[in-house]
């Protein structure tokens, strides 16, 4: 049940990362007077960023099960 814990919140830290900084684009957009351009490389960067991070997570787990 521990384990299951620990994957979501590792999920929703995750999720977060992919969804903030496309916020922070529109905010930008908002800012600059443009229409979608930071937005789109927000959600971009963001995405690229949480499947790293996922893949790290999952690589890290991975090697820690191995060394039991």
């Amino acid at each position: 049940m521990v384990i299951a814990y620990q994957w979501a919140m590792k999920a929703m830290v995750v999720a977060v990362e992919m969804v903030a900084p496309g916020l922070l684009g529109l905010a930008a957009d908002r800012y600059a007077g443009t229409v979608v351009v930071f937005a789109l490389l927000g959600f971009g960067g963001g995405l690229a960023l949480g499947i790293w991070h996922l893949l790290n997570m999952a690589k890290q787990d991975k090697k820690r099960d191995s060394e039991d």
